[in-house]
Formats: structure tokens, sequence, C-alpha cells
């Protein structure tokens, strides 16, 4: 199953290294709008059992400080302030954001960019983070022209 609101996410903070930053560009009414972001590993210890327990998180540079004042022994409760991205309607490899939500990237951005800036070593770390295999990375992004969405209440 995968990240949910209410659920508690491990967060390495000390991994918030500028070497961890994936740059976005997108459009939105009609502008073109970019943002840096960081990327990191959470661990859901709520479903700790479950296959899916580890993803992705990404955390916009201009929120970083913010982000580091809710989290609290490296622990943070996923809610409404995240929004996720996700390969497909089972919620698959589910992605976490926290950026200002003014900002309306498709989700594919993240994982385009992420791609970009890692490139094989991104793939590979993926992999190992049991997100997904290269194969299933063309799934992802061939097509996927979807918002991020709100974790809802």
């Amino acid at each position: 199953m995968p990240v949910e609101k209410n659920d508690s996410i491990t967060v390495p903070l000390d991994k918030l290294k500028n070497d961890a930053i994936v740059p976005l560009k997108w459009q939105q009414i009609f502008q073109d709008r970019n943002s840096d972001y960081y990327l990191v590993n959470y661990e859901n210890k709520s479903k700790v059992t479950e296959e899916e327990h580890v993803g992705m998180l990404f955390i916009e540079k201009s929120k970083v400080e913010e982000f580091k004042g809710v989290v609290k022994d490296g622990q943070i409760t996923v809610s409404e302030k995240f929004q996720y991205g996700q390969p497909n309607k089972a919620g698959n490899k589910r992605f976490l954001v926290y950026h200002n939500k003014d900002n309306k990237p498709y989700q594919h951005r993240f994982v385009d960019n992420m791609l970009t800036k890692y490139g094989s070593m991104g793939a590979e770390a993926l992999e190992k983070m049991g997100m997904m295999k290269p194969n299933e990375m063309v799934d992802l992004i061939s097509g996927l022209e979807l918002t991020l969405n709100i974790l809802s209440p």
C-alpha cells in the first residue's frame, strides 16, 4: 500500500545537501517557471513491513527550513502539506513533494529531471530503493501528464 496521509515517515535531514538538488522547469499559465528541489529517500514507519515502505521525497529548496522545523527526531507525519505523484492509478511507486502548492508542475517533471541529473546512477538508485526498474521508468515517463495530487483528509 502506498504512502498516505497520517503515515509517519523518517527523513534523513543530513542528506539535504547541494549535491542532492534537482532543478525543475515547467510552464504554468503560459509562463516559464523553475525551482530547485532536494531529493531524499524516506522510510514509511507506518508501513515498514510492506513492500513499498521506502520512497522518494522532493523538498523545494525555498521550503527546506520550514520542513526542517516540522521534522522531529527525523520523523514527520504526512499531512495535507504534502502532495504526491505516482505512475499509475493504483498508487504504486508513489513519491512525495513538499513545496509551495502554487507551483503546478506535472508529476513527470520530477522523475524526468531526476533521471537527467543522475543518469544511470539515478536509475540504479531507484532500482536499489525498490522504486522501479529501468523499463518501468520508460512506462512512467511516456505519456505521463498528470498534475500532482493533494493528500485529502
